[in-house]
């Protein structure tokens, strides 16, 4: 899918939810393209201080319609599925997939608590909407995010976006190692075991962190049918 459409309905998601006063970011494939042209991705996943009812009334609440609609997941209740598509565009058959993870859902183990986004505004240029400003997770905080898949699936992008972060981001990583448990690290380096020379390039005690994380069993091959949606995102972007 044409990269631009990608960014035409980012900027119309931005405009419902800053419309609506909600804090976002967007995370995952789609940010991680905005620093790498090798980067694909099929869908936009972002994060938002806000409930699932929040974001449904935030795309409602435009006037005239921008394209946008929203969906309900069954037995979840934290996150909400959007779909752009042209307004003129006959053929609605190819839409964008946006994934909006909440921090408000009733299910969560924790107690609800707005989480700390610190986005990294990108001015991006569609096909349709022109040139717009969205929000995007920073290098920082989408190193910390992709530490978080690492002990929680196998994924060959996630792999490629530890590198492409501590490469080309190593001075601004760099001074919050310290700040992060090895466990997580170390989890990383079990799971691809590539990444462990740019770890101790950075510093790392990689045997430090490879015994902290001596209990983790690193993961096989993904099946096809492996859900790709993780519960409790916030918890465990918040424990980085």
């Amino acid at each position: 899918m044409e990269i631009a459409r990608f960014n035409d309905s980012a900027i119309t998601m931005n405009l419902c939810l800053r419309a609506a006063g909600i804090e976002y970011c967007i995370i995952g494939g789609f940010a991680m393209s905005q620093l790498s042209e090798d980067r694909e991705t099929k869908r936009i996943d972002c994060i938002a201080n806000a409930s699932q009812r929040q974001i449904v009334d935030a795309v409602d609440a435009v006037d005239h319609g921008v394209g946008l609609t929203a969906t309900l997941p069954k037995n979840r209740d934290d996150y909400v599925d959007l779909q752009w598509t042209e307004l003129d565009l006959d053929d609605k058959s190819d839409p964008v997939p946006i994934r909006v993870f909440c921090s408000i859902y009733a299910t969560a183990r924790a107690r609800p608590k707005t989480y700390l986004i610190r986005p990294t505004p990108r001015q991006v240029t569609g096909e349709t909407c022109g040139s717009g400003t969205v929000n995007f997770h920073s290098p920082v905080d989408l190193f910390k995010a992709s530490l978080a898949a690492a002990g929680d699936r196998c994924s060959y992008p996630d792999s490629l976006d530890l590198r492409l972060l501590l490469e080309e981001f190593d001075e601004d990583i760099k001074p919050q190692l310290d700040g992060i448990a090895l466990v997580h690290i170390g989890r990383a380096i079990r799971q691809y075991r590539h990444l462990e020379g740019l770890f101790v390039e950075l510093g790392v005690n990689v045997d430090k962190a490879k015994i902290a994380a001596m209990s983790f069993v690193p993961f096989r091959n993904p099946r096809e049918d492996q859900d790709d949606v993780p519960r409790d995102l916030f918890e465990k972007l918040g424990g980085i």
